[in-house]
């Protein structure tokens, strides 16, 4: 099972034109101006599905502040959208989505919240989100998906009983998401994670 990629060590940026990085900077300066230190971006640490020749997803180095401007410029939220080059329509941001099965055979899906940064009040995979690189720069889409679990639903190994890579998909916008999917299995029921969560609050 395929759950890492390879990475081309190139900045998505460099591909981009000069009216693609105003269309950036303007939207990251609303977004900051909305969400102030909630929102932030370190460089190189995303990558974007680049290939998918031979069975080997090849990713290009990018950040939250190039994928999110793309996505929300897109769906024309924050001002009127503005033409994008090729390059920004070619954005696949690494992520992960996982399709939870509970031990009743019901399949949990969510609804991100409406003040998401992108897509917001969307139905949405039982968990997932972007997939950072690791301390050692790589991208583990597994790795990933396990932080996703335990964040968003407060699901830890123990209550796995299987998970297993099912393939990427390749999206335009409004995701623009290079994404590893996954279908978990789990021994909990609905009560049992709406109990975990609510807990948490």
């Amino acid at each position: 099972e395929n759950n890492s990629a390879r990475i081309i060590l190139r900045d998505f940026s460099l591909d981009l034109t000069k009216e693609d990085l105003e269309i950036r900077k303007d939207i990251w300066k609303r977004l900051v101006k909305i969400h102030g230190g909630k929102i932030f971006s370190k460089p190189v640490s995303l990558g974007s599905l680049h290939d998918s020749q031979y069975g080997t997803f090849t990713y290009k180095l990018t950040d939250f502040m190039t994928y999110v401007s793309i996505a929300k410029n897109y769906d024309g939220s924050l001002f009127q959208a503005k033409p994008m080059s090729h390059a920004m329509n070619a954005m696949r941001v690494s992520a992960v989505g996982g399709t939870l099965i509970l031990a009743d055979g019901f399949i949990l899906a969510v609804r991100r919240a409406k003040k998401s940064t992108h897509v917001g009040d969307m139905i949405d995979a039982s968990a997932g989100g972007l997939c950072l690189r690791d301390e050692n720069g790589n991208l583990n889409f597994e790795g990933a998906m396990w932080e996703k679990l335990s964040r968003e639903l407060k699901i830890s190994k123990r209550d796995v009983t299987s998970i297993y890579w099912t393939g990427v998909h390749s999206a335009r916008g409004p995701d623009f998401s290079g994404t590893y999917t996954f279908k978990i299995k789990t021994r909990l029921r609905m009560e049992d994670i709406k109990r975990r969560m609510d807990n948490e609050t």
